[in-house]
């Protein structure tokens, strides 16, 4: 209280480390016309990743953790869910007042092992859920039979009408087939994995609008 009011603070910056990624990312669509049966577009999005390492301090090992569940498979990170590959693919068809669309998303398995801990490989990976390997839990063994969280994939159709003069009806299920998101027994109350995936379940939406 003597020492009057603080006038400089001076601060430093410190180096926390490093996180190295490249992928490749691909879009291709393609139009297509169908003449007196309408057009037709194909769109295809695909995101491949090839490599994700990351240092959570330097001097620390990096380990690439692609197609893993980040900091499980190395214990010294704090990465997240890093699938190989990510997709959708949709198609559009039009004809006169009618849209009809058809989609697929895809969402590629992460694995739970264990490989590393920072400088320390593990000369066996091994998995926290499922018997047969150090520090498994064996409650899980139904469940997880490959210490993986599987790949997910998910089908959606639209369809939209303008027959209406300023009218659009529109209607679309989400999950058309009803596909349970894979089992992730790091989420025991939603039991599925909040990062990649959801429990929708299958879901219908209908709407109208009018523009005047």
């Amino acid at each position: 209280g003597a020492s009057g009011p603080l006038t400089p603070v001076m601060r430093y910056s410190v180096s926390q480390g490093a996180t190295e990624t490249w992928g490749l990312d691909l879009e291709v669509a393609r139009r297509l016309n169908l003449g007196d049966m309408g057009r037709l577009t194909t769109k295809f999005d695909w995101s491949y990743a090839l490599s994700f390492k990351r240092a959570e301090r330097p001097g620390d090992k990096e380990a690439n953790l692609v197609g893993t569940a980040g900091g499980y498979s190395d214990w010294a990170t704090t990465v997240g869910d890093i699938p190989r590959h990510r997709a959708h693919l949709s198609t559009n068809w039009t004809r006169g007042v009618h849209s009809l669309t058809g989609s697929v998303d895809f969402v590629s398995p992460v694995s739970l092992l264990r490989g590393t801990d920072n400088w320390e490989t593990y000369p066996t990976p091994y998995c926290h859920y499922g018997k047969g390997a150090p520090g498994g839990l064996e409650k899980f063994s139904n469940w997880v039979t490959d210490c993986s969280v599987p790949e997910w994939t998910t089908f959606n159709v639209a369809y939209s009408y303008t027959g209406f003069k300023n009218w659009t009806l529109s209607g679309n299920i989400k999950n058309l087939f009803d596909t349970a998101a894979p089992y992730d027994p790091r989420y025991p109350t939603e039991g599925f994995n909040t990062q990649l995936h959801n429990a929708m379940g299958r879901y219908f939406r209908l709407s109208a609008s009018y523009k005047f």
